[in-house]
């Protein structure tokens, strides 16, 4: 709507509704030969749940009816027994014998067998915002273009969330493998360890509920005086949110043991697979109320008509993400700070010729540490260790979660040039190049989490391991960054409508996370794009492109699966990364 005396108001409403379901398969740590990956099996989801089963006097337990001689089990038969004399004297598995799903046939020591990970997401969403703005240019000292507005937003979001684990071959085809105990001979005895090739039917996750609630208000300028020469933008904004989270972790719960009452526990027909069925529990609420106020200055000077300085200042801020919030990270009741304050600073140079132009700028990013946290079992409760003669027996699983709250930030320095190229010799060809040297840094970031203690494959015991993220470099970030592109428009010089082009990135080497006490480095790569553009007429056009004409081998990112979880050896780190697609 435009008034008479100079101001215009416009204003819009904008409202979603929507489902979305993640359905994506993840691999595991542990890819090693079916020998080792089954030892392990054997005696880490064997023996050791039997184990503190058996010095717990839980006579009736699957595994340790199932797999052990449970005789004298009533009579405190178990009482300090050491854990080889355990296997020694009791056991009747021996060994976990690895089967393929499909067909039953054995599978070999010498195959790769891994964990695989289903991510099952389900969510459904709603959001409506709302922005209304009056504008107004005028004079004044120069000319002015002066917006002021306001803006409110209402979402809700209910997500269910869950994975499982399953045990599958490492091949072209894989196939999912059911884990059976078996005896000294290789007879199968005792329960199944897998329910249609998992091992955990239900491993983790949670269903929750997220309402957010939010409003700014906001100012902008933008000046321009000396003959528009000099051109300002000057901006302020203030924004609230409010928000309402409830959680429900998946945990073991008693209830959890989804044994059918007809099925004998550790019996050949049982499968302990569905002893520990992680279920929605324990819920979590929260409630906070956040809100910042931010401004920048932006000048451009025009020295000359083809060359101009530019600056930029700006202190802003980001209120607490969606994930922040629904993982518990923030809580407006500690007096850290919770929203993350981000100052940036930016000046450079730019020059405009009849074939060339190029701009050259330099940063500075500062994201002052804001609080963040850590979750993690803690193996030293009481409530989740069974104790004997000399040895204590943790079932990590069940041990309650702990959330311990520290600071992080980021600070980021760096020199970027864009410059293009249109030869007068060559006429319709135009070449540009961007190019990024950085040094982004994580400040202070020093917490705690759990690492597993193993000794030749056997889970021996857990420990506190602290992890300094402090000077570290970011996940994913490069410290150089190249794009080199140019594009032919072939018409203007050979009257056919044809525009061969390509492009070429690289990125140096960066590491899969910072938070680990033995990261992963991707090394540095390049891929070369091009092809072709053939416009038959102004409606219609044919393409032709090749990604990645080299048939570079890289990965563009990655995690450790777990933060801190060494491989079956108890030494090196392992993790899962995206490769870069091959030639397509």
């Amino acid at each position: 709507k435009e008034f008479q005396n100079g101001w215009e108001l416009s204003s819009g409403l904008r409202v979603t509704n929507g489902t979305n379901d993640f359905n994506a398969m993840f691999t595991g740590n542990d890819t090693t030969s079916a020998e080792r990956f089954l030892n392990a099996r054997y005696q880490n989801d064997v023996v050791n749940p039997a184990f503190g089963q058996a010095l717990a006097g839980d006579c009736e337990a699957a595994k340790l009816a199932g797999f052990f001689d449970t005789s004298t089990c009533e009579m405190g038969g178990f009482a300090g027994v050491s854990r080889q004399d355990f296997i020694d004297n009791f056991g009747i598995a021996q060994s976990v014998g690895a089967f393929a799903l499909d067909d039953g046939s054995r599978i070999g020591d010498e195959e790769l067998l891994n964990f695989l990970l289903p991510f099952i997401t389900q969510s459904e969403a709603e959001s409506a915002s709302f922005d209304i703005q009056a504008t107004r240019s005028f004079e004044f000292f120069g000319e002015h273009d002066l917006t002021i507005g306001a803006y409110a937003s209402d979402y809700s979001v209910d997500q269910n969330f869950q994975s499982s684990l399953l045990v599958s071959t490492v091949e072209e085809n894989s196939r999912l493998a059911e884990l059976r105990g078996l005896d000294a001979d290789g007879n199968i005895v005792g329960p199944s360890l897998t329910l249609n090739g998992a091992i955990l039917p239900g491993f983790f996750g949670y269903t929750s509920n997220i309402t957010a609630q939010g409003q700014a208000f906001y100012a902008l300028d933008h000046w321009e005086l000396m003959d528009n020469r000099l051109k300002l933008d000057l901006g302020v904004r203030w924004q609230e949110q409010e928000s309402s989270v409830i959680r429900f972790d998946r945990n073991i719960i008693a209830g959890s043991n989804l044994t059918p009452a007809s099925v004998e526990p550790g019996s050949d027909g049982d499968t302990t697979a569905d002893d520990e069925v992680f279920l929605p529990s324990n819920r979590r609420a929260s409630n906070n109320e956040f809100d910042d106020f931010g401004w920048s200055i932006g000048a451009n000077y025009s020295v000359a008509d083809n060359f101009a300085v530019y600056g930029l200042v700006s202190d802003s801020f980001r209120l607490p993400s969606l994930e922040d919030l629904n993982e518990f990270r923030v809580d407006d009741s500690r007096d850290e700070e919770q929203v993350e304050r981000i100052m940036q600073y930016e000046a450079g140079v730019r020059y405009y010729a009849d074939t060339w132009d190029t701009q050259i700028a330099v940063f500075y990013n500062e994201f002052d540490p804001r609080q963040e946290s850590v979750t993690f079992r803690d193996f030293t409760d009481p409530s989740c260790q069974t104790v004997g003669t000399d040895v204590v027996v943790v079932d990590i699983n069940t041990c309650p979660e702990v959330r311990e709250f520290f600071q992080r930030g980021v600070e980021n320095v760096g020199i970027e040039v864009e410059a293009s190229w249109r030869p007068s010799f060559v006429e319709g060809l135009e070449l540009t190049g961007n190019f990024v040297v950085q040094d982004p840094e994580i400040t202070n970031a020093n917490f705690r989490t759990v690492r597993e203690i193993r000794e030749n494959d056997v889970l021996v015991g857990f420990e506190f391991e602290t992890v300094g993220e402090d000077g570290r470099r970011p996940r994913r970030l490069s410290n150089e960054m190249v794009f080199i592109s140019g594009v032919w428009d072939t018409k203007p010089l050979t009257g056919v409508p044809f525009k061969p082009y390509a492009r070429y990135s690289y990125f140096g080497d960066r590491f899969s996370e910072s938070r680990d006490t033995d990261v992963t480095l991707f090394p540095e790569y390049f891929h070369v794009d091009g092809g072709f553009i053939y416009d038959f007429n102004e409606d219609l056009a044919f393409q032709f492109h090749v990604s990645n004409i080299t048939n570079e081998l890289s990965f563009t990112e990655g995690d450790p699966l777990f933060a801190d979880l060494k491989g079956p050896n108890g030494a090196t780190n392992r993790g899962v990364a995206r490769p870069l697609f091959g030639r397509t």
